[in-house]
C-alpha cells in the first residue's frame, strides 16, 4: 500500500488537532531475525513503554524481500503489563510466502495499546 504512510500522517494530525493525545506509547524495535525453515522466519523484538501510563502492547511484525517481494506479517500481543520506563523482549515466527524465509532482508515492528 503506497499511501499508507501519508494516510497515517493525516489521521495522526487530525487527532492532534482534535486534542487527543494517546495515553499509551512504546518504543519498538527488532533486534534480530533468522529462518527457521524455508517458510518462517524467528523474530526477536525489544518494547519499552515510553508513555505515562501502564499498558499491554500489541506489536505488528512484517518482514519482507526486497529481492523476491516473499513477505510475512504477524501479531503479537504481550501477556502482562509494561509499566511507564519498562521494557522487555520477545521472539515470535512468522510465515513467509513462496518457502522464501532465507531471502527475507528488512524487517519491522511496531507496537500500540
Amino acid at each position: 500500500m503506497k499511501h499508507a504512510p501519508v494516510l497515517i500522517a493525516a489521521v495522526h494530525a487530525s487527532l492532534l488537532l482534535a486534542g487527543c493525545s494517546s495515553e499509551y506509547s512504546y518504543s519498538a524495535k527488532v533486534i534480530g531475525y533468522t529462518p527457521v525453515d524455508p517458510a518462517h522466519l524467528s523474530v526477536a523484538v525489544q518494547v519499552t513503554n515510553t508513555g505515562p501510563n501502564a499498558g499491554t502492547p500489541s506489536c505488528l511484525i512484517q518482514g519482507i524481500s526486497t529481492q523476491t517481494g516473499d513477505n510475512g506479517t504477524t501479531d503479537v500481543t504481550l501477556e502482562g503489563t509494561l509499566q511507564p520506563g519498562q521494557s522487555t523482549h520477545f521472539a515470535t515466527s512468522m510465515v513467509i510466502t513462496s518457502q522464501g524465509a532465507s531471502t527475507v532482508n528488512h524487517v519491522t515492528v511496531s507496537c500500540t495499546e
